[in-house]
């Protein structure tokens, strides 16, 4: 220590030995150890270090007793301690088994122990108020320590911390409070570490169980030095470690005594030797040129080919690197050809079994650590002569021999493989049987929900209002759906059985096609399509089936649309070819089909994967119909397509005169595609009832579900993702009900969106979805979804769902309220909860501008770049308070603070809070507190003495 006296930690206690004026002979020798019942004593005589800081205090380790400080005097002989123990109540050291502590530049101490690492900081210089923080062990965490049992620490020259542990080296960025990790993968092949010490070249030199190992920290990589090197042992002993800078020796100790080396001598360890080859053995006989060899023309150290047979196998290649130092780190790697290169396993030669004929080149390199050497490696050519039954000859034979059993084979399952496609045929149409039943139970879904969810409404509300006729119009018009689907099914059964008869009739299709085409104009318009139509010329009188011609335009149009981009066109075009032949062409600017799918599109049940423009997908049955119907028409269909660009179908019917003129009787009933029912309009409640926004594409859905919340919710309504989104942004609705398939943007990409936009995160969101299976289930949750119902669903459950939620918003309320908040925010300053986060940035905000009286609702909205509508609602949704009542809570919360803490007066406080007049923050700190600043201030007073 600064006295010259030498401390001596021993497993008996602590000896004491002054240097001045030392008689080896007779030594003065100071026992310190363990007093039974003496608090002030060594805590324990099992000690294991002792370590002196920058204010010349002695620290001493123990093993079972914590952490002691000396605090005696050794010319008095007082000899006591302050000691740190382990304490589950207060806080303290993690483990009172001890190893070593140091100190870092900033008076940090550094404890390891076998309860992971401790940072020990004081108040003052004068070791007050310890604060013990633990650094402990967490397999999940790869940036965390691995082992608990940490042995040794270091602070290295550039004030890095090193941490050895049982489980590798670890290296401390006291920035983030992480660990790097080293091991195995870095070079280190024994990650039990006993010490660190570091050489004048700023490398790390570790000891383990298993070597000593260099460590570079530029390159992050280990170097190994064994028994090989001149080693006491492969395992050192934990502790044995000194760094005599004067002499630039490293000192490392282990169970066969100690290593002292200076590290600026150890690249001599690893000189280069000069490799040839000294031996050919075949089948155990060294091969010699000088009695006569087919196999070597010179001797083998000077030779660059050899030739072998099939009979020479097996052979030995012996070399050497001509190094005779009896100690060395050296190792050979051996290829042929171009494979990988491997070990030789500590030995000097290379057994080749066997090799394929023709020519071959044997490459041999030397490493010393591990680091290859800068010569080019030892090569020899080898050519090897193959047998006969190895000849190009005999494998021409053995290929037209492979080449007759196969077409043998081939003859011998000809009628197996027949029955097998035939048994797969049948597989294949059960499996296109499951997934039409799948995909028409989907598409079957909506049109049920609406039906089932209206006839509930008829039942409560049935009398005399307009809403029941909205809700039978809704009804027929959703019923007209269903039961087109169902013909359609009905109609592929006839065309299967050859049962489908035509209906012709002789009269202007032009006329027929314009009036079907006034059907969409409702749901093309919804959608900012335009439908154009031309014919030429404009009456084409021709013998045509209605029914069949309705469906087929009707399948084309309705995909056309389906498919086609908002604000787009959607082209029907009339023409005929030299009066024998019309070709309808309906030609839209939508995402296109790949030239990939094209082929099988009007194959049954068959669907275009159409996973990037969120539109659902349908049965699969309407092209194949076209199709059918075309041709039942004695007609032909051709698509054109492009991705991005748009699609081209063209139909050619034959124009004939036979059948008799009548005029087209128009079902209005077959007409009503375009007919989405009464269009939505938001629906206002009370100024106070909550607002719901829904989120649906389907106008007759989203009208049921405001009809279920009606009239309790104020409800808004938005037709795609996107402009539910949008929405959402601008009117910070309480709740969010939305579908899932959904043009533009869906419903899982709408979630993920509000809940990453911290003006919207804490909306509460409710799935509605015709998709019932568990994967799409789990998607919507793990979007961010509150709740996910499927289609049909209850009345009564969607309503529930949203009073739950709601209900459990205002449970928030209190969770945020202004107190709890900023009392949390002194007690934890970091929070993984993003509403927090919120709460936190504006109370941050607020306090930046305490004392600008003028800063109010809206310059903090501008702040936060949010208008005063959205801050006022997020505010109102989280804390139940409006903007102006949160700023002053916060501001009031502040000025109690200052009564508190300071000697301000009462007048300095309110202007130091943003209050102009100091009776006004009189008077709301009374209603806020139930007592004035003048009382608070006097029972602060009374409660002191």
């Amino acid at each position: 220590d600064h006295d010259n006296n030498l401390w001596l930690a021993t497993t008996k206690g602590v000896s004491v030995i002054s240097l001045n004026n030392f008689d080896p002979k007779k030594p003065i020798i100071s026992s310190i150890y363990n007093e039974p019942g003496n608090e002030s004593s060594l805590s324990e005589n099992k000690t294991r270090s002792i370590f002196i800081d920058n204010q010349h205090t002695v620290w001493i380790t123990t093993y079972g007793g914590g952490l002691n400080r000396f605090t005696g005097d050794l010319e008095k002989e007082i000899y006591t301690f302050e000691r740190y123990l382990n304490s589950p109540s207060r806080n303290s050291i993690s483990s009172n088994m001890v190893f070593h502590i140091t100190q870092d530049n900033n008076d940090t101490y550094w404890i390891t122990s076998e309860n992971g690492l401790n940072r020990l900081q004081f108040e003052n210089e004068h070791y007050l108020n310890p604060n013990f923080e633990r650094f402990v062990a967490d397999s999940q965490n790869t940036k965390a320590l691995q082992s608990n049992t940490t042995l040794h620490s270091y602070i290295d020259k550039n004030g890095t911390l090193w941490v050895a542990t049982q489980n590798g080296l670890h290296k401390y960025d006291k920035t983030t409070n992480d660990f790097t990790y080293y091991n195995e993968q870095n070079g280190l092949s024994n990650t039990y570490v006993y010490a660190i010490l570091e050489d004048q070249e700023d490398k790390l030199w570790v000891s383990t169980n298993n070597g000593l190992f260099r460590f570079d920290k530029e390159k992050e990589l280990f170097t190994t030095f064994s028994l090989n090197d001149g080693l006491q042992s492969t395992e050192f002993n934990l502790g044995a470690s000194f760094n005599d800078k004067e002499s630039n020796t490293l000192y490392f100790g282990g169970i066969n005594g100690f290593n002292a080396f200076n590290p600026c001598n150890i690249s001599s360890l690893d000189a280069e030797g000069n490799l040839m080859f000294t031996e050919l053995a075949i089948n155990g006989k060294a091969i010699n040129p000088i009695i006569g060899s087919r196999n070597l023309k010179y001797a083998i150290n000077i030779t660059q080919s050899i030739t072998l047979s099939h009979l020479d196998f097996p052979c030995v290649l012996k070399f050497s690197d001509t190094d005779l130092r009896p100690r060395k780190s050296t190792s050979f790697d051996y290829k042929l050809n171009n494979t990988d290169w491997n070990p030789t396993n500590s030995t000097q030669e290379i057994q080749l079994l066997d090799l394929p004929k023709g020519k071959h080149i044997l490459q041999v390199r030397g490493k010393s650590r591990d680091v290859i050497w800068n010569q080019e490696p030892l090569k020899l050519k080898i050519n090897v002569v193959p047998p006969w039954y190895k000849s190009n000859l005999a494998y021409l034979f053995y290929l037209l021999l492979f080449l007759g059993l196969v077409y043998a084979f081939y003859l011998i399952n000809l009628q197996h493989q027949i029955a097998g496609q035939e048994s797969r045929r049948l597989q294949d149409l059960d499996d296109l049987k499951s997934r039409f039943i799948t995909n028409i139970t989907h598409e079957f879904r909506t049109p049920i929900t609406i039906i089932l969810g209206f006839l509930d409404n008829l039942k409560e509300q049935f009398s005399e209002k307009e809403d029941i006729n909205i809700s039978l119009e809704t009804i027929e018009h959703n019923s007209h759906n269903l039961l087109d689907l169902v013909n359609q099914m009905l109609d592929l059964a006839k065309l299967e059985k050859g049962q489908l008869n035509l209906n012709l009739i002789q009269n202007d299709i032009s006329a027929f096609i314009k009036h079907l085409l006034a059907s969409f104009k409702s749901i093309a318009t919804d959608k900012g399509i335009d439908l154009k139509f031309n014919a030429e010329p404009i009456k084409i009188i021709m013998d045509y089936d209605p029914e069949k011609t309705r469906q087929i335009l009707t399948n084309l149009i309705s995909n056309a649309i389906k498919f086609s981009k908002q604000d787009s066109t959607v082209h029907i075009e009339l023409t005929t070819l030299n009066t024998s032949m019309l070709q309808i062409t309906i030609k839209d600017q939508g995402y296109g089909i790949s030239a990939k799918a094209l082929p099988f599109i009007f194959d049954r049940f068959y669907q275009v994967e159409n996973t990037g423009h969120k539109v659902s997908q349908g049965t699969g049955v309407g092209l194949a119909l076209t199709k059918e119907l075309v041709e039942r028409l004695n007609g032909n269909i051709e698509v054109e397509s492009k991705i991005n660009v748009g699609t081209c179908f063209t139909v050619s019917l034959p124009i004939t005169n036979t059948a008799v003129n009548k005029s087209t009787n128009f079902d209005e009933s077959q007409f009503n595609i375009g007919a989405v029912g009464p269009q939505f309009e938001n629906l206002v409640a009370d100024k106070d009832a909550n607002s719901v926004l829904i989120v649906e594409d389907n106008n007759d859905m989203a009208h049921y579900i405001a009809s279920c919340l009606k009239p309790e919710y104020c409800i808004n309504y938005a037709k795609n993702g996107q402009e539910g989104l949008e929405m959402a942004n601008q009117q910070i609705p309480d709740i969010i009900i939305t579908d899932v398939m959904m043009p533009i943007m869906d419903g899982f990409e709408l979630t993920q969106n509000l809940q990453d936009n911290s003006n919207t995160n804490h909306i509460p969101i409710i799935m509605l979805t015709s998709k019932g299976v568990q994967e799409d289930r789990l998607e919507g949750i793990l979007s961010g979804a509150d709740a996910y119902l499927t289609k049909p669903f209850h009345k009564k459950e969607l309503q529930l769902r949203m009073q739950m939620l709601i209900a459990k918003r205002k449970k928030l309320h209190e969770r945020y309220a202004v107190k709890t908040i900023i009392e949390q925010k002194e007690e934890q300053p970091k929070t993984n909860d993003k509403k927090l986060v919120f709460l936190n940035t504006v109370i941050d905000t607020i306090h930046q501008h305490l004392e600008d009286a003028n800063f109010g609702p809206t310059e903090l909205a501008q702040f936060l770049a949010m208008s005063d509508s959205q801050l006022y609602r997020k505010l109102k949704a989280l804390s139940n308070t409006s903007t102006a009542i949160f700023m002053r809570k916060v501001r009031l919360e502040k000025g109690k603070k200052l009564l508190k803490r300071t000697d301000l007066s009462i007048s300095e406080v309110a202007y130091a809070v943003g209050f102009n007049d100091p009776n006004w923050f009189s008077k709301t700190f009374k209603e806020e507190f139930n007592e004035s600043p003048s009382e608070f201030r006097k029972q602060l007073i009374y409660n002191y003495f």
